[in-house]
């Protein structure tokens, strides 16, 4: 893959250097649609290279078009096609492919072939019999149907239920225009719709008062950051004062050990790693519902700790650099981080409650007057029957259509759920990982005959202990219950106590 990295740094540099120096026949637009066409694939990009007039070029500029051709001509195998081949040939369910550029559907055409998967093409330039040949050829069994944007008009291709933009237009309209080829009435699966982004570099263009940022498509973009791996930051956080007295209050105030005692020892300040997410989610059904979910949670207990991204605005903080990290923030958080991002798909569904109770509402509605619709349709049709100018075909076909009326029925309920069915998409976007002075507090719990030292921490950031973990469900709790346990008690939520 290095000469595909190379070819596209090389283009990404070429475009931010050329934006510059106001060469008419490569003006902006032009070079907007050339990282376009890169975004989509090498082979794209190539045939909008050779397009160039080069006679109209000085030797510089017609130098390094040169070489991104000859770079763009090496690259033997495309990070974006291998994945999608591999895709393809992951289940033999059949697949569309939407791609915007004739090249690229050339390209992947040819590659599709090599691999030996039976497919047809779709695009506009062909005639309307060649185009119902592809259709019918695909509605035949063939397992890929590769389309340009024309493919998602004016077709019903309900028999297939996996769609793939391998490009993504920058109308949104042309993208619901392909998926509601699959997404129709007779559907008998949910759709699954997968986009493959493959940007180049992103080339800001322009002096430092009007910056221009171009790239591929607004929409790869989004699809881009919302795939990506999350971003994290890292801070170690100012504190002023730390508390140094009357932790037995605090401990009475912020923790609560029902059935057991509790008697602080040693005290001592150190430090400890917070980490802050924020999620993005989706809940796709009738409707959309989107949102920004955060939430806190103490690295090394995983504890989530109410509070502290709103207080955390009020101290001042000291960022480092990614190579530079202090040795206290440990890679191995994966079973804390696991914690806590269950707790934040708790609060995601609890935010989504309205929605979702909405949705089912609307569902029962629906259904119950297609009920009605139908009993009643069935009834009429029945006192029909008895009309004295009915020929005996006409009342023989007038009862099929009322014993067909259930069946029918069904469909439109069938259809109704799957109209109504939520998916919900959770993704961590964000994350800040911040080092903080705490006091750390050396508990000693008394239940019955039986001891146990714990660690808790006082954190200035939220002024107050940091709440415990269940034991069992690994959720976070200021009440506490002891119960014994194969070789000691265990701390318990009180939820799991009463299991």
């Amino acid at each position: 893959m290095l000469e595909e990295t190379q070819f596209y740094q090389e283009l990404s540099r070429f475009a931010s250097t050329v934006a510059g120096m106001n060469v008419s026949s490569l003006n902006r637009m032009v070079l907007r649609k050339l990282l376009e066409a890169s975004g989509s694939s090498h082979a794209a990009a190539l045939v909008m290279i050779e397009r160039i007039d080069l006679s109209r070029l000085n030797a510089d500029i017609e130098s390094r078009i040169r070489q991104l051709l000859k770079l763009g001509k090496a690259i033997r195998e495309s990070a974006k096609a291998i994945q999608i081949m591999d895709f393809l040939q992951a289940s033999i369910d059949q697949k569309i492919v939407f791609v915007n550029h004739l090249a690229t559907l050339s390209y992947l055409h040819g590659l599709i072939q090599r691999k030996g998967i039976s497919s047809a093409v779709y695009q506009g330039s062909m005639t309307a019999d060649q185009k119902s040949t592809a259709i019918q050829s695909f509605r035949d069994g063939r397992r890929v149907l590769l389309a340009s944007g024309s493919g998602g008009e004016g077709h019903n291709l309900q028999f297939c239920h996996i769609l793939i933009n391998y490009d993504l237009p920058w109308n949104p309209i042309e993208i619901e225009q392909c998926i509601v080829r699959l997404h129709r009435i007779n559907q008998e699966k949910a759709v699954e719709v997968y986009n493959f982004c493959n940007l180049p570099e992103e080339v800001r263009l322009g002096g430092d008062d009007h910056p221009l940022l171009y790239g591929s498509p607004i929409l790869d973009r989004l699809v881009q950051l919302a795939t990506a791996g999350i971003s994290v930051a890292y801070g170690a956080v100012s504190i002023p004062y730390i508390k140094k007295a009357e932790f037995d209050a605090a401990i009475v105030q912020d923790l609560s050990f029902i059935n057991g005692k509790v008697q602080i020892g040693v005290r001592a300040e150190t430090k400890t790693n917070y980490m802050i997410i924020t999620s993005r989610y989706v809940a796709l059904s009738d409707e959309r519902k989107e949102g920004l979910m955060r939430l806190t949670f103490h690295e090394p207990s995983g504890a989530i700790i109410e509070g502290f991204d709103d207080a955390i605005t009020d101290f001042e903080c000291m960022y480092y650099r990614q190579g530079n990290l202090p040795p206290q923030f440990s890679p191995r958080i994966g079973v804390s981080l696991q914690s806590a991002l269950k707790s934040l798909q708790h609060r995601i569904e609890n935010d989504l409650a309205p929605f979702l109770a909405s949705m089912r509402r609307r569902l029962h509605r629906d259904v119950t007057n297609t009920r009605e619709y139908y009993r009643s349709l069935a009834e009429e049709m029945r006192t029909s029957l008895a009309h004295p100018n009915l020929s005996d075909t006409q009342r023989m076909e007038r009862q099929q259509k009322i014993d067909s009326l259930p069946v029918e029925a069904d469909r439109k309920i069938a259809d109704l759920q799957h109209k109504y069915d939520t998916r919900i998409h959770i993704r961590a976007c964000a994350g800040e990982r911040y080092l903080v002075d705490v006091a750390q507090l050396i508990v000693t719990i008394l239940y019955r005959k039986a001891t146990r030292m714990l660690p808790v921490f006082y954190n200035p950031v939220t002024r107050r202990i940091d709440p415990l973990v269940c034991e069992s469900c690994k959720k976070t709790t200021r009440r506490v219950v002891l119960q014994d346990g194969k070789t000691n008690f265990v701390l318990m939520c009180p939820e799991c106590s009463r299991t």
